[in-house]
């Protein structure tokens, strides 16, 4: 029996014909959970490691290069600023795609794009949370380390006092402000190191177990704070400010990536690779898009491209833009919004760099990044899912930043990850190189339940990973693992007694022809594609799409 579009036949020619077993190898990783703190310099029984652990796992701190967290050393400011913005529930050590494109400028002439606070730093400069330091009367300042600046400096390496950290938290978690800090405010307790003016922060901090006051009831505000204690101190802000992912979009709402192909391709075809950036003074090129999930045609395609060296702006609309030449040299954004037609949305980024602004990089969720037949955007809850990249340019030395939009975040060039929870997932990635270039891409995932996709009744997985339906797209009972049911041939291959046949299988090489069906479902016959000689030996056979693996295989037939 033929399942109408999901079997083929096959026939050999081969010098020997022996028996071939086939095997499928199933890998069961375990689920992914929180990480363990990678600081070699922090133990388990410290009384601020579940406080670090907390904001480890949910991003606000990252890892060291050098493994180490220094729990005794002074925070300086640029950290401080990471941590803040961070425990007000937002990312800025892992940058948003809009916030590469927003914060292009350095904010202070000493942070550069080298200094992994960057982005933090440029959102609380643009949100008033930090300012830099004021030049004296002759235009100058100068930094803790010494430096001097004739513009206004940020100074990273300065150290952050205790009463200024407690108030920067107090006004972020929206517990105290300067207007507060009146004549008339009730002094409930004394704190005798305190002046007036930071006497309402103090309160509200003790109040609030940000600061804990000594024997002596003092407090040693303009005492520099450690590392391991504003840990502590901002992970109860952290805890106050409830921040978590939010995930408003539904699981029918469906996911997409951008795909960018050289300008000889045709059309966007989704049959070729895209591009690897052969050359970087290039300024045209296809570009095209790949979405799965619950889409409702007609689609809008909205295009955007903005060069975030210039400022220069383009728009653009049609699901293929064929030719599309960016013209000047710099960093081009391009943002693909599309549009069914019951409004929903789905929002994809990448960036292509053109003469020395920087890196370029693609991104799938296949194992050839540079693939579009085999890019799929789906993923299972409990299921880990691959990532992979492709960077080109520049020195070679790439740091990777991924975000998964649930937590979540890798380092790797390739990583897997695993998600917990069904929905529509934004995943970002940002790379580095040692001179400080950025590179992004963003795609989106579509995680739903363990799926049957073939509707046999046999679940795809288990609740480990396990692969339970070997036939996934193809309906079969759960005795074959889901796949369907074909008698195999069960003779002697290697004793053939025909001479026809034993002359034919004296040639070698394998070669595959497709079963066309002419009137489904092809229950008892369907044309054969293919060329077939006397003598040749056909069987069906239920493969793999990519016709790799064989899932079961019938009787031989030879042709008279």
């Amino acid at each position: 029996m033929l399942y109408c579009g999901k079997s083929q036949f096959s026939y050999v020619r081969s010098s020997m014909f022996k028996k071939i077993f086939f095997s499928l190898l199933v890998f069961s990783p375990s689920l992914v959970l929180a990480s363990e703190l990678p600081f070699t310099d922090v133990p388990s029984q410290a009384p601020y490691y579940a406080d670090l652990k907390h904001m480890y796992d949910a991003g606000v701190i990252s890892d060291t290069s050098d493994g180490l967290f220094h729990p005794d050393g002074l925070l300086p400011r640029d950290e401080f600023v990471g941590i803040v913005v961070g425990v007000s529930c937002r990312k800025c050590i892992s940058p948003s795609v809009e916030d590469v494109i927003r914060y292009n400028q350095n904010p202070f002439v000493d942070i550069l794009k080298k200094n992994r606070y960057f982005y933090c730093i440029s959102y609380a400069k643009e949100k008033e949370i930090v300012r830099g330091y004021t030049l004296d009367s002759a235009g100058k300042t100068q930094c803790q380390d010494k430096q001097k600046f004739s513009e206004v400096p940020f100074c990273p390496a300065n150290s952050i006092t205790r009463i200024e950290a407690a108030a920067v938290l107090l006004r972020q978690a929206g517990l105290w402000s300067e207007s507060l800090n009146s004549s008339s405010y009730e002094k409930k307790m004394t704190l005798p190191d305190t002046d007036s003016y930071w006497y309402g922060y103090a309160q509200k901090a003790v109040e609030s177990w940000l600061i804990v006051p000594g024997a002596d009831k003092k407090i040693s505000p303009n005492e520099y704070i450690t590392r391991k204690e504003f840990v502590m101190m901002a992970s109860k802000i952290f805890t106050i400010n409830m921040c978590q992912v939010k995930n408003s979009k539904t699981p029918s709402d469906f996911a997409s990536i951008i795909k960018i192909f050289d300008k000889e391709k045709r059309n966007c075809s989704p049959s070729e690779k895209i591009t690897t950036f052969p050359n970087s003074t290039e300024t045209t090129y296809d570009f095209g898009w790949y979405a799965t999930g619950s889409l409702t045609p007609p689609l809008q395609y909205d295009w955007t491209f903005t060069n975030i060296t210039s400022g220069e702006r383009k728009t653009a609309t049609g699901s293929c833009l064929d030719d599309f030449n960016l013209e000047s040299t710099g960093s081009w954004t391009v943002k693909l919004v599309i549009t069914d037609a019951n409004g929903k949305i789905s929002t994809a980024y990448q960036q292509v760099s053109i003469g020395t602004s920087g890196l370029s990089v693609q991104i799938g969720t296949s194992d050839d990044p540079l693939k579009t037949s085999s890019t799929t955007l789906y993923g299972t809850i409990g299921v880990p899912m691959p990532f992979f990249s492709t960077t080109v340019w520049w020195d070679g030395h790439y740091s990777y930043h991924w975000d998964f939009s649930d937590g979540g975040t890798a380092t790797d060039k390739d990583p897997s990850h695993t998600f917990m929870r069904e929905g529509i997932y934004a995943v970002p990635l940002v790379v580095r190189d040692t001179s400080g270039n950025v590179a992004f891409a963003q795609l989106t995932v579509i995680l739903s339940p363990n799926p049957d996709r073939d509707g046999d009744g046999v679940r795809d997985y288990d609740e480990n990973g396990n692969i339970l339906d070997v036939c996934p797209d193809v309906y079969g009972p759960a005795s074959n693992k889901g796949c369907p049911v074909v008698s195999e041939y069960k003779g002697d291959e290697t004793n053939i007694h025909n001479l026809c046949l034993s002359n034919k299988i004296k040639s070698s090489g394998m070669i595959e022809g497709s079963v066309q069906c002419t009137n489904c479902p092809c229950m008892y016959s369907s044309d054969f594609v293919a060329k077939v000689r006397d003598c040749d030996i056909i069987f069906p056979s239920i493969t793999s799409p990519d016709r790799k693996t064989l899932y079961s295989r019938g009787a031989i037939f030879p042709v008279p």
